[in-house]
């Protein structure tokens, strides 16, 4: 046990210092080069700590003082170290939490250094009996305590992972609060700024998006599903949660332009007759959705978004769900409000290139992954990336101690 608690301590130091220079070097370079050896050395590590915290429960003669934060830290740097990583509100999180593991690392010069022998544990520590009632019992306790812990990390970092992996990181939840990304991408003269929008969020927000889209030869390609059959027999309105919040909603952007239709698109011309911005409605029409989605949009209308009890329509939406949602009804429902639109808002996009320098799609943050995408599939290279804090909960808080 002996050997296999230094292996633990070695490489453990061996992980923080790998993970510094290769956090330092995508710092200068944007590349992690040394990736690939870094996980395997850091998934060893991991191994290594679930099997030394096993062995300090039957081995009282480990140290646990050294043992027990490096074995903890290494699983806990499973969830990125949340909700820790929540609150460092810093560009080099990387750095800051390679740099804890590293003064973790060196842990044992300062606690083995009356043995003389750094980083190693001597032979004479294992003198004697290893295992202990009172030891077993007391890491039993101190489990039962840290494991609930653990749990409610591992949820929180997959809870923030899922936003990022389905918004393909255009949207950020962190301690100050919700940030939207733009992307700007560009090929030759062509532009193309990419947008994620939030239905609520803070009127500064909307109105720096606004004024940032005012530039001639520009085209927005809005968001927004018609409903010229009058399908939709509930209203959408995010009116009532916004003003409990002390919010805007997005129809509240003071958006300005020359509205277009699809034939003045499609119209020949030059672009120098079209000063912008113009804005197209770039969406679908409700009739194009499969009935039952449009079943699901009036259900979800009727009993959540028009209901005076908000836990009352939770409910009788989740028995919705129960009744009547399955696999294949769940994949026609995502293909209509995601799949179906990002395809014309890209078929509208190919033909806008030929008659505007600059194309803005400001449209919410679960559509950008498809869409980027497209836009990438049509050469467009990544030159730019801004982020515009739309819900700041500091605000939050003050607006509701006011």
């Amino acid at each position: 046990m002996r050997i296999l608690a230094n292996l633990f301590m070695w490489m453990f130091l061996a992980d923080g210092c790998l993970s510094v220079i290769d956090e330092l070097l995508a710092y200068n370079s944007g590349v992690h080069g040394l990736l690939g050896v870094r996980t395997l050395v850091a998934f060893s590590v991991v191994v290594l700590s679930f099997i030394i915290y096993g062995a300090m429960l039957f081995d009282r003669r480990l140290p646990k003082l050294i043992l027990l934060p490096q074995s903890l830290f290494a699983i806990w740097g499973m969830t990125g170290l949340w909700p820790l990583s929540f609150f460092i509100l810093s560009d080099n999180l990387g750095v800051i939490i390679a740099g804890l593991q590293v003064s973790l690392g060196l842990l044992p010069f300062f606690v083995l250094r009356g043995e003389g022998r750094g980083l190693l544990l001597r032979p004479e520590r294992f003198a004697g009996r290893g295992f202990s009632a009172g030891n077993l019992l007391l890491g039993i306790a101190g489990t039962l305590f840290v494991v609930p812990l653990l749990l409610v990390s591992f949820a929180g970092a997959g809870t923030v992972e899922a936003i990022n992996k389905a918004t393909a990181g255009f949207m950020r939840v962190d301690a100050r609060g919700i940030s939207m990304q733009e992307r700007v991408y560009r090929r030759g003269d062509k532009t193309v700024r990419l947008v994620a929008m939030i239905h609520i969020g803070d009127q500064s927000y909307y109105d720096q998006l606004a004024a940032s889209v005012a530039a001639p030869h520009t085209l927005v390609l809005a968001e927004g599903v018609s409903d010229r059959g009058g399908l939709l027999t509930a209203a959408y309105s995010y009116d009532r949660v916004a003003s409990l919040l002390g919010l805007s909603t997005q129809r509240q952007m003071p958006m300005k332009g020359r509205l277009i239709g699809p034939d003045e698109l499609r119209g020949k011309g030059e672009k120098g007759e079209f000063p912008g911005p113009d804005i197209l409605r770039a969406d679908v029409d409700l009739s194009d959705f499969d009935p039952r989605t449009v079943e699901f949009l009036n259900m979800l209308g009727r009993d959540v978004f028009s209901s005076d009890d908000l836990a009352s329509g939770l409910r009788t939406y989740n028995a919705w769900i129960n009744r009547n949602m399955d696999q294949e009804r769940y994949a026609r429902l995502m293909d209509d409000i995601l799949t179906r639109r990002n395809r014309t808002v890209l078929d509208y996009l190919g033909q806008a290139l030929d008659k505007y320098d600059v194309i803005v799609i400001p449209w919410g943050a679960l559509h950008m992954r498809g869409i980027e995408e497209g836009v990438l599939a049509r050469g467009f290279r990544l030159r730019k990336t801004e982020q515009r804090m739309s819900v700041d909960f500091s605000a939050l808080l003050k607006k509701a101690s006011d």
